[in-house]
């Protein structure tokens, strides 16, 4: 059986790690979601309007190091097997109204390339986590419940 491939490289605006394995049968993942630029939607000051949305796992030991060295807002370039397409839910979040938008699915992923770290430019940023500070402190939960 072959799986349809893809190699995206765009910004990580989410990510998630979870060394318990979860429902994952004790294998450790990493979920992000990367925002890629649609490189059709270009407006007269050379920015782009649009972007596609990528639902992303990784497993075992890439998840591991994707925890430990991706931030949010990284650009990093990635290769896997796409396993769906789905729909988010318009929502208004702050006033904002976000539409309707697909989501293509990749799993079994590789990271290619780490790429570079940005600083995020926004007012609000006290309560966002880096992934290695997310699995910091999972790690520090399970050894208090340990003991």
């Amino acid at each position: 059986m072959t799986f349809s491939t893809a190699t995206i490289q765009g910004k990580v605006m989410w990510i998630e790690s979870d060394m318990n394995g979860g429902k994952e049968e004790n294998r450790i993942t990493t979920k992000m979601l990367v925002s890629v630029p649609d490189k059709r939607s270009r407006n007269e000051d050379g920015n782009y309007t649009r972007n596609n949305a990528y639902s992303v796992r990784i497993w075992d030991k890439q998840a591991l190091s994707a925890a430990q060295y991706v931030e949010k807002f990284q650009t990093i370039t990635i290769q896997g097997s796409i396993t769906g397409v789905y729909q988010t839910k318009p929502s208004i979040k702050n006033g904002i109204e976000y539409p309707a938008q697909n989501v293509i699915s990749l799993d079994f992923c590789n990271i290619i390339d780490y790429g570079t770290k940005q600083k995020d430019t926004r007012e609000n940023t006290a309560d966002v986590k880096t992934a290695k500070e997310i699995t910091y402190s999972q790690s520090a939960k399970k050894a208090v419940n340990k003991k």
